[in-house]
């Protein structure tokens, strides 16, 4: 909102898109030992999810106009106001976006998962490996890809009807 911490945000980001995500789950692993799991591997997701949504926020409350911000102030708004009442309304759809990527990483991540842990649908395609079950590793696979796409449709529909909710002219987006 300041621009204070730009540049550790920026460096943060950047980093943590470079982990790759197995990596990282094996080394909370290792680190927070095998029988803490599912602790490492939620970690793991939350630190992989704030990537995407930290550089989101960022991008979406950069990219709010000067002029908007300064016509806040100039209406006598406080700092708090002008970010909760005009900067994060114009950034909402670039963070929801953000949200949705995170959401796939995490929807990709815990099946990669099922390696470590006995949940989740990436330990039915493990186990279908295991056995040759073909049709265990499509079943799961096809239940992923469904997954993803249904909650990838979700928040389409949800970024969608919140621009519209917050539209900063009251204007109507259908053409």
């Amino acid at each position: 909102h300041t621009g204070l911490g730009r540049d550790l945000v920026i460096a943060l980001t950047g980093a943590s898109r470079a982990i790759p995500s197995f990596g990282l789950l094996l080394l909370l692993v290792v680190l927070l030992g095998v029988t803490h799991k599912e602790a490492a591997t939620v970690t793991a997701l939350v630190l992989l999810a704030l990537a995407p949504i930290l550089a989101g926020a960022y991008s979406g409350i950069e990219g709010v106009p000067a002029a908007t911000r300064d016509a806040a102030s100039a209406i006598g708004m406080s700092q708090w106001q002008v970010l909760f009442r005009v900067e994060v309304p114009l950034s909402l759809p670039i963070l929801l976006g953000a949200i949705r990527s995170a959401l796939l990483q995490v929807v990709s991540t815990v099946t990669i998962a099922g390696y470590i842990s006995n949940w989740g649908l990436g330990f039915y395609i493990i186990q279908g490996i295991q056995l040759r079950d073909y049709a265990q590793i499509l079943g799961a696979s096809l239940l992923i890809v469904v997954l993803a796409l249904a909650l990838d449709f979700i928040f389409a529909g949800l970024n969608k009807g919140l621009s519209r909710f917050f539209d900063p002219l009251g204007a109507s987006t259908s053409t």
